[in-house]
């Protein structure tokens, strides 16, 4: 089986989701969100729950609100209107409203970590690209099931992901093992996985803000 590649979940906030570009590919490549020169088909969100209903639910993290739509079988039942989550997923456009279809979504008990994501925004500085410099091409799709067909596999294959990339709770638990306050020493956490891509698996949590670097070489779950 090939190695599935991941993008990068960048994080970013909603008002770049909704202010950006959002430009549609034809066939499976991923659509994406322009900002500047980056091409974002994946977004790593941390917002606070203002509504929910069944498989759908509207965060707000003060730049703007977003709804969160679920295609599959998945309730939101872990949280609560009120509760800060991290949402990683990917950004979709259906009727020019545009919505998250989350891979993962975690929630957060620390509102500390709030204001942490903020000064991480502040210093990656995003930009939103010119309207007018930005070509936009959309497909248009008048025939309903065929886009209700297509987001049920993509959200499929979403799951084939999570399944695929197991190696994050071993990760996780190496860290939870090691770490005694002051983060779990890398060394440690990599000869504990038995991973034989250990470095890349753990930058590759990093880059999803599943953990975090608490100074150089010592890793800490986000909790």
């Amino acid at each position: 089986m090939p190695e599935i590649k991941r993008q990068t979940a960048y994080k970013c906030s909603i008002k770049h989701i909704l202010e950006g570009s959002y430009i549609q590919r034809p066939g499976w490549d991923p659509n994406f969100i322009q900002l500047g020169s980056l091409q974002i088909s994946r977004v790593n969100l941390m917002a606070v729950v203002v509504s929910k209903d069944g498989n759908s639910t509207i965060i707000d993290d003060g730049t703007g609100q977003i709804q969160v739509m679920s295609f599959g079988e998945q309730k939101f039942t872990d949280f609560d209107v009120g509760n800060i989550v991290m949402i990683i997923g990917r950004p979709r456009e259906y009727n020019q409203k545009r919505f998250i279809a989350p891979e993962i979504i975690k929630k957060i008990n620390d509102s500390k970590w709030v204001e942490y994501r903020q000064k991480e925004l502040a210093v990656q500085r995003l930009e939103l690209p010119e309207p007018e410099l930005v070509t936009v091409k959309k497909e248009i799709e008048t025939d309903e099931e065929k886009i209700k067909q297509r987001e049920r596999i993509l959200t499929a294959s979403f799951a084939d992901e999570i399944v695929e990339n197991d190696y994050a709770s071993i990760i996780l638990s190496a860290i939870k093992k090691f770490d005694k306050g002051d983060g779990a020493p890398i060394q440690d956490v990599i000869r504990e996985s038995k991973l034989e891509k250990a470095d890349k698996f753990i930058t590759d949590l990093l880059n999803e803000g599943e953990i975090f670097e608490l100074r150089a070489g010592r890793l800490k779950l986000l909790e």
